[in-house]
């Protein structure tokens, strides 16, 4: 490999790499975004029901504009519905219910957990290896999150209040990755993809 080859290979690889991290900076704070704006209005359950509906009806119109077809097995409903309910139905309630408990940076140093905790739940249920690398990711991501919201954390003293945010956040978070796992469950028998989503 001459260094011209070995460049352009690193340049690719480094704009993949930060493709891939621009888009969940801008995934995930965009919700927690979305959900600052719809607390207090009305329910959480009302707002995380008209989110995930809104975003079942996008998707299941691009479905239907590229010819997709939403038709599943009815064992395959269940499973896909489980994930639904998990990982974008009582999680985000619960994430909900936690930031009216406690500071949304707090419920996103919890959060910051989950990568770490499906790694467990991987390595559990599926038997995959858990890697040095993979760790230490998760432990970077740990602290980076903790250190943006230092100041928020730093200034929470032990009440009813932030314990019960504590535990809606630790609720969401178990959902959530019973979900992921559930859905690598699925990616394994086939159901991925958009139709999957909607």
């Amino acid at each position: 490999m001459t260094v011209v080859e070995f460049g352009a290979a690193y340049h690719g690889a480094f704009l993949n790499n930060f493709s891939l991290f621009a888009a969940c900076v801008l995934i995930w704070g965009t919700t927690w975004l979305a959900i600052t704006f719809q607390l207090g209005t009305v329910a959480p359950e009302v707002s995380v029901s008209h989110r995930f509906l809104l975003a079942a009806l996008v998707i299941a119109a691009w479905c239907r504009l590229r010819g997709l077809s939403l038709r599943f097995s009815k064992p395959d409903h269940l499973a896909l519905a489980f994930i639904g309910v998990a990982m974008y139905g009582i999680s985000y309630v619960c994430v909900y219910h936690a930031e009216l408990h406690v500071a949304f940076g707090l419920v996103a140093i919890g959060y910051s957990a989950s990568p770490l905790l499906s790694m467990l739940g991987m390595r559990l249920f599926f038997g995959t290896p858990v890697t040095p690398r993979m760790t230490l990711g998760s432990a970077f991501g740990i602290l980076g999150i903790s250190l943006v919201y230092w100041p928020e954390a730093r200034g929470v003293s032990a009440s009813s209040d932030v314990l019960l945010g504590a535990l809606f956040t630790a609720l969401g978070v178990l959902l959530s990755m019973s979900g992921g796992l559930m859905a690598h469950r699925n990616h394994a028998l086939g159901l991925y993809g958009w139709p999957s989503r909607a």
